[in-house]
């Protein structure tokens, strides 16, 4: 019996904490193996190492028998593993034969022969299935679904051993799924073997031969893809049996008048209509799977994005107030915790008290606009110390702080500000457990002095704990608003995988 075209034995990797903790999985050739598993289940951190785009802490890595220890993409590469990334790794300024040849350009003494790059380039295009005649396109001029394509055909440019595809048909059409389908099945028959990662549970059962659930960075089940059906695998990715959750409640709402009215709003990112009212004393979660539109949604809302249509409305009493732009937003009482701290957060090399006022640096002002800078400096200590932030005083730079102190910072800025509604994007990840306690304790209580909360979390459980009401993003389309009286893990998660389910619009 020939050996296994991928074996992975007791793959551990941590960051901050443990995400992979000894993982086993095995890739016969020939085989289609779909890979399933919620977010932050470790699918995209396996599928870094195998790339070389991540060393592993422990464990061992067999490729055709042998050991299998890559230092980078290269060597993976040139041992035949590919990666058609769901985060697409095209440049727009090349074309697209250029991309889809760019790790290995048709030269001859250091020219490239662009005849046969348009020709090559152009049999893969059709291959998959690509409506542009000239490959000599720009990518910035091609559509979403023809960047995947792109990518798709980027990836089927190399004779792969181990072809890796995660979320191949995000973007595509049902003939456009059906036709990777197609190749991916050639290329099995052909000896190699595939690693389908997908939301689309109907598609992974399709196409695969075998699935693996991939559950809190441990292989929990492999079985032949005809035995699983998406009930089976959406109850193998949480753990959990179909029940309600009782024990997992927020605190009790004392709910009082609309504060915030999303109507009908859609945008280039979210093109299917949302519309809710935010009340004060609540605490509203966004939960959907990763590219669902969570963060899109809390970005138009505080106007970050244009709107396509609908409109976002700001009450204060007998007053409706429609925001225009984040700087009337912030005017109005909105603060806005982004989900990259570090890129779209924190002024890297600012201090602490620069990062914490800086949005309501007028509060400090004397006359003819000047600065008072122990006025600053007092509210600044303050606020740092309501949130126990351990610093070295207030004008240490804010990069030295951990990151769960780099995120008190960016709440207190909001609170400094006076805000009285919070859009808050992932405002617990890689913070260590006791700084997400806090966080959650801190949440509760400016529910309970009537403060609105909109809360983006990739952890159904934390929205449980923490909302009143979770709606549910599928696809960049709103599928279901769930009240806390009525929900369930299993219901939440399968309302989150409930438009990648459905068919697909041509």
């Amino acid at each position: 019996m020939p050996p296994a075209r991928l074996s992975i034995s007791d793959l551990h990797k941590s960051f901050a904490t443990p995400v992979l903790c000894g993982v086993n999985m095995t890739v016969k050739p020939g085989e289609v193996h779909g890979l399933i598993g919620e977010n932050g289940a470790g699918k995209s951190t396996l599928m870094n190492i195998l790339c070389g785009l991540l060393p592993w802490d422990q464990g061992k890595l067999f490729l055709d028998g042998a050991s299998y220890t890559p230092g980078n993409a290269g060597d993976a590469l040139r041992r035949g593993i590919t990666l058609a990334a769901q985060e697409l790794s095209l440049i727009d300024t090349l074309s697209v034969a250029e991309n889809i040849f760019l790790r290995r350009l048709p030269a001859r003494h250091a020219v490239i022969r662009y005849p046969e790059l348009l020709h090559r380039a152009g049999q893969l295009m059709q291959r998959v299935g690509m409506e542009i005649a000239d490959p000599g396109t720009p990518v910035s001029r091609i559509s979403l679904a023809q960047r995947q394509l792109t990518e798709l055909a980027k990836a089927l440019a190399f004779d792969s051993r181990l072809l890796i595809l995660d979320e191949p048909t995000a973007a595509l059409t049902e003939p456009q799924a059906q036709r990777l389908h197609r190749i991916i099945r050639e290329l099995a028959a052909g000896g190699a073997a595939v690693i389908y990662i997908s939301h689309r549970l109907k598609d992974v059962v399709d196409v695969s031969d075998t699935i693996s659930v991939l559950r809190d960075g441990q292989v929990v089940n492999s079985a032949p893809a005809g035995t699983l059906t998406p009930a089976a695998m959406i109850r193998l990715m949480s753990g959990r049996a179909s029940k309600a959750d009782t024990a997992a409640r927020g605190s009790t709402v004392n709910r009082g008048g609309i504060t915030l009215e999303i109507d009908g709003l859609a945008s280039r990112q979210l093109p299917h209509p949302i519309s809710f009212c935010c009340f004060a004393g609540e605490i509203i979660g966004i939960a959907g799977l990763a590219g669902s539109g969570q963060a899109e949604l809390l970005q138009t809302i505080f106007k970050l994005h244009p709107a396509t249509r609908g409109t976002v409305t700001r009450r204060l009493g007998a007053a409706r107030i429609r925001l225009h732009s984040p700087r009337q937003a912030i005017e109005l009482g909105l603060g806005f915790l982004p989900e990259d701290r570090k890129q779209q957060g924190i002024f890297a090399g600012q201090s602490i008290r620069l990062n914490l006022t800086l949005p309501g640096l007028q509060k400090h002002a004397g006359r003819c606009g000047v600065i008072r800078s122990s006025h600053e400096h007092l509210a600044t200590e303050q606020q740092l110390d309501q949130l126990s932030v351990k610093r070295v005083d207030a004008d240490q730079h804010i990069e030295l702080l951990s990151g769960g102190n780099q995120q008190k910072v960016l709440v207190s800025r909001w609170l400094h500000q006076g805000a009285d509604i919070f859009l808050l994007n992932e405002p617990t990840r890689g913070v260590d457990v006791p700084t997400k306690h806090f966080l959650h304790d801190l949440f509760r209580k400016l529910a309970a002095r009537g403060r609105t909360l909109v809360i983006v979390s990739s952890e159904i459980e934390e929205l449980m704990t923490l909302c009143h009401r979770i709606l549910v993003l599928s696809n960049r389309k709103p599928v279901k608003m769930f009240n806390r009286d009525e929900w369930d893990y299993n219901a939440i998660l399968a309302a989150a995988f409930s438009e990648y389910s459905a068919e697909r619009r041509h």
